[in-house]
């Protein structure tokens, strides 16, 4: 369907009176237009401009309340819930993704690069060395900060 004519039908929706459908859409097109300018200068008050999303159901404070980047995504889910469990080989990629992905990760992907090519100096490929490495190197780093925090405190 081409613009114009879901245009018009959008238009067509605002007849009311049908023995004079020029002064209906008129009207309506002019109480449209007015509400929408009106609206820019309402608060407090949801008007189509500032509607929120159809599956926003988060508020701004849970949106903060999340650690990480990756999981601050707004929405829910929609449908009948299942629950799947994943390969392991599909798992490890899934688990890639989230640190390959994920902003608050990138020093530790960084120092474990650097840690692989200390490490391997003569291997050229360090990606699927990292890939298949890092969510345990990672384990192990996050526990001994953990420890020595802990203990130093």
């Amino acid at each position: 369907m081409y613009p114009i004519e879901r245009y018009l039908g959008h238009l067509k929706k605002y007849v009311k009176n049908l023995a004079k459908p020029e002064g209906s859409i008129a009207e309506a097109y002019v109480v449209e237009e007015a509400i929408t300018f009106c609206s820019h200068y309402l608060r407090g008050v949801e008007s189509k401009l500032d509607k929120r999303d159809r599956n926003d159901d988060k508020t701004s404070s849970d949106a903060q309340s999340c650690a990480l980047d990756v999981f601050r995504l707004n929405g829910r889910g929609i449908g009948k819930k299942e629950v799947h469990i994943l390969p392991s080989n599909l798992m490890k990629k899934a688990i890639w993704f989230i640190f390959n992905n994920c902003q608050e990760v990138q020093p530790y992907l960084e120092e474990h690069l650097r840690f692989l090519q200390m490490q391997h100096p003569e291997s050229s490929d360090f990606y699927e060395m990292q890939q298949s490495t890092f969510s345990t190197w990672f384990a192990k780093r996050v526990m001994l900060t953990l420890y020595f925090t802990y203990f130093t405190l």
